[in-house]
């Protein structure tokens, strides 16, 4: 795990406009959450899909081998805003792109390791099996997907989709764990469940990998 959790913030690893602004420390907490469990230390090539204004690289960026290679994907309605705050942007270790660009393409070509962190906390379930498919190829190659959601009893949603700019995004999403691990099974993937954190909402994203 991330031991030093604030030293590499004072180091300047991450930028300082972006230090308490909302899901800040839950951004920390997915952080942390990946570098054990998942071995993302060992992983050259990453994709992170949905990855805001790449906190997640600056998090990381003090403990990666130098030679990684890390994909930032945003959804174009909030990509310049989130982007803005990235000072990875011109890193060449990093590249930033649109979902539909050519560097989602490059991404999901080279990738072998993917993150998804609070992105299905905000969509549908219908969104959830859409953008798992992109990744297909990936788990086929003995890849891994990683991804935070939201479940309950019964799958519901909390419909607010001013909030987060983008059309199909809602404020909060539950999932079922049944509604997953049919999903895994349709689709003859492996379903693990591992470590989780509460989030600054009070909710607490439970997170899963799928591989083959």
């Amino acid at each position: 795990m991330l031991n030093k959790k604030f030293q590499y913030i004072k180091d300047g690893y991450v930028t300082p406009k972006g230090i308490g602004t909302p899901g800040f420390l839950d951004a920390i907490q997915w952080a942390n959450c990946l570098v054990e469990p998942f071995e993302i230390l060992k992983s050259k090539i990453f994709l992170d899909y949905g990855c805001a204004d790449g906190r997640l690289a600056n998090f990381l960026a003090a403990y990666i081998d130098p030679k990684f290679k890390y994909y930032g994907i945003e959804h174009p309605d909030s990509a310049l805003r989130q982007f803005s705050n990235s000072i990875f942007f011109n890193d060449p270790r990093c590249q930033y792109g649109l979902i539909g660009s050519d560097i989602e393409k490059e991404a999901l070509q080279k990738s072998k390791y993917v993150v998804l962190g609070s992105v299905f906390t905000h969509l549908k379930f219908e969104d959830f099996e859409e953008i798992m498919a992109k990744f297909a190829p990936i788990i086929k190659k003995k890849g891994q997907v990683v991804f935070s959601v939201f479940t309950k009893d019964s799958y519901e949603w909390e419909n607010n989709s001013g909030v987060y700019e983008i059309k199909n995004c809602i404020s909060r999403v539950y999932y079922t764990v049944k509604m997953l691990e049919d999903f895994a099974k349709k689709n003859k993937y492996v379903l693990t469940e591992h470590e989780g954190f509460l989030a600054q909402g009070e909710n607490f994203h439970r997170i899963f990998k799928v591989r083959k």
